[in-house]
């Protein structure tokens, strides 16, 4: 695949080969393989356009690269949302519904989370993407810890949700 007809590649590329970061130089595919702890053979997927990362891969891309999350996301063919507020309404809303297998003290504790992220009591991100080929919709909510963030909820969204 060309590279101007993989987002996801010439995003990665740029990183890669240093045009980013100009003081910063170049590096192998392997060395960022490493660096994002995924094999090169994934890599070379990744730019070749025949597989692409998930959520959670890339926001580890975006913390080991300083890439933002949802440049990553739109490269990689997810439709990016960024109304976080209405997200997290709906979120906890349906925790109920998404969290049946869990007790009742569960559910409210879950609540209680995405409450506190969505009021900014805690440090916290959330996502909604859309996967443009299958149109599979996914919320991902993460809480930032030491500088990091990690997907503490993750749930399929059915559609107009």
């Amino acid at each position: 695949m060309a590279e101007s007809d993989n987002r996801l590649a010439d995003v990665l590329l740029d990183y890669i080969w240093g045009r980013r970061e100009p003081k910063r130089p170049p590096m192998s595919i392997a060395a960022f393989a490493r660096l994002i702890d995924m094999s090169h053979t994934t890599i070379h997927n990744w730019l070749d356009g025949k597989t692409k990362p998930d959520a959670d891969t890339l926001l580890v891309i975006a913390e080991k690269t300083g890439i933002p999350f949802v440049e990553l996301a739109k490269a990689a063919g997810y439709a990016a949302f960024q109304d976080p507020g209405q997200l997290l309404d709906s979120l906890i809303a349906h925790v109920d519904e998404d969290f049946q297998g869990k007790s009742q003290e569960e559910r409210d504790e879950i609540k209680h989370w995405l409450q506190s992220i969505r009021n900014h009591e805690t440090s916290g991100m959330v996502l909604a993407i859309t996967d443009g080929h299958s149109g599979r919709s996914q919320a991902y909510v993460a809480e930032e810890r030491g500088g990091e963030y990690r997907t503490g909820y993750e749930v399929d969204l059915p559609p107009g949700r």
